[in-house]
């Protein structure tokens, strides 16, 4: 083989594989960015789900529910009020 068919083959491999690379690259990153934007827009949707599920049971309850409910989960502590003697 002569100089330049030898060149010519060490140039057309390189050019191969960067182009190879290149797209190898942003088929990587298109694909990436696809998934992550699935994953946010499925995130999103459940939170708002979530966020509607609890906002109607909160409707669903009424307020004097919720009132007994806090005052029977309520710890009491017994009180004792005791007098300081006055000093004359």
């Amino acid at each position: 083989m002569k100089w330049y068919q030898t060149l010519f083959c060490k140039v057309f491999i390189a050019t191969w594989l960067m182009s190879a690379l290149l797209i190898g690259g942003l088929v990587y990153g298109l694909l990436r960015a696809n998934e992550t934007h699935h994953w946010q827009t499925l995130m999103e949707t459940r939170a708002t789900g979530y966020a509607q599920l609890l906002i109607e049971r909160r409707d669903r309850e009424g307020a004097q529910s919720r009132r007994v409910e806090a005052d029977r989960n309520r710890v009491r502590f017994p009180i004792r009020i005791t007098t300081c003697p006055q000093e004359r």
